[in-house]
């Protein structure tokens, strides 16, 4: 099989994407003619607990990307069901932090996190276009222990009442985008076969993915090295990652310019996870096990949210 022709999967929905009416002569007075480190500091308004109230950045478009992360935070109750997305990452490590621009002032945040407003304002493309997402490190005020304490009580609504969430992997790197590809692509094949255990179907089905006809080696193409390299980012070893993924209506994965629904990619690691059981089950199963072993990289890995 070529997995290198294989077409990109999904893409996010169209529209939405947490618009509301932004105050455009407040946002627009928001310019980057100032040295941004000479700009004061960003303070958070304390929220109201009674109304179970958050904060939304209405993140400004750039059509290249390249612009300093620009935005203006409001406050919304749950209870009037703000149209927002909620994104889930990874905070990282790292030392650095870079400025961002909230309400004409700045405010560092991780590397990480940088990189996916960059990716984020892109898409949303002109400056008159705005996404409202919620953001842990921006949104909840890291300095105050008793709003971060309600707030933690709140991420389950949080997460549920929003349109959606997009898990940020980060930047394309080590052929991600292959990876996806060809995870997206067994776990539609997987969604596809009769409901139940389906042994013989998924057996025959992973005969013909690890040995096409007329194509040697059979297993050689399979992406083994840039899906080892995938699960072994750090997003997949967050423990606060499973109510992430599963309370929210739906979830979109995006890895550098490529996006898929969570759920195919979740049943596509799955599916190899699951081989080694598969391959003991059924006559057709055991034929395979010379074509998995090329593949026990992948099934030594542990990604958490699985």
């Amino acid at each position: 099989m070529d997995w290198v022709s294989l077409p990109n999967p999904t893409h996010l929905p169209a529209g939405g994407w947490g618009n509301e009416p932004v105050d455009a002569p407040r946002i627009n007075d928001i310019q980057q003619t100032e040295a941004i480190d000479e700009l004061p500091s960003f303070r958070h308004h304390p929220l109201d607990p009674q109304k179970d109230e958050i904060r939304i950045l209405h993140l400004r478009g750039s059509p290249n990307g390249n612009d300093i992360p620009t935005g203006i935070i409001r406050h919304a109750s749950l209870d009037s069901k703000p149209h927002y997305i909620a994104l889930s990452y990874v905070w990282g490590t790292a030392p650095e932090l870079l400025p961002i621009l909230i309400n004409g002032c700045r405010f560092p945040v991780g590397l990480n996190l940088y990189s996916a407003l960059e990716h984020l304002q892109q898409r949303a493309g002109s400056p008159s276009h705005f996404i409202g997402i919620w953001i842990d490190a921006i949104c909840i005020n890291q300095q105050d222990n008793s709003e971060k304490s309600h707030q933690v009580q709140m991420m389950g609504s949080i997460y549920s009442s929003s349109q959606f969430t997009l898990s940020w992997l980060g930047p394309q790197a080590d052929g991600s985008d292959l990876a996806i590809r060809a995870l997206d692509y067994i776990g539609e094949q997987c969604l596809a076969l009769p409901d139940g255990p389906a042994v013989e179907e998924r057996c025959q089905l992973f005969a013909r993915i690890l040995s096409p006809p007329n194509q040697h080696p059979p297993a050689c193409s399979f992406p083994v090295n840039p899906i080892v390299a995938l699960l072994r980012r750090p997003y997949f070893r967050r423990i606060w990652i499973v109510q992430e993924v599963i309370l929210p209506p739906a979830v979109f994965l995006i890895c550098g310019d490529i996006v898929t629904t969570f759920g195919a990619l979740a049943v596509g690691i799955t599916a190899l996870m699951e081989l080694p059981v598969l391959l003991s089950s059924s006559p057709t199963g055991r034929s395979l096990t010379t074509s998995v072993q090329p593949l026990l990289p992948i099934l030594n890995c542990d990604p958490r949210l699985i």
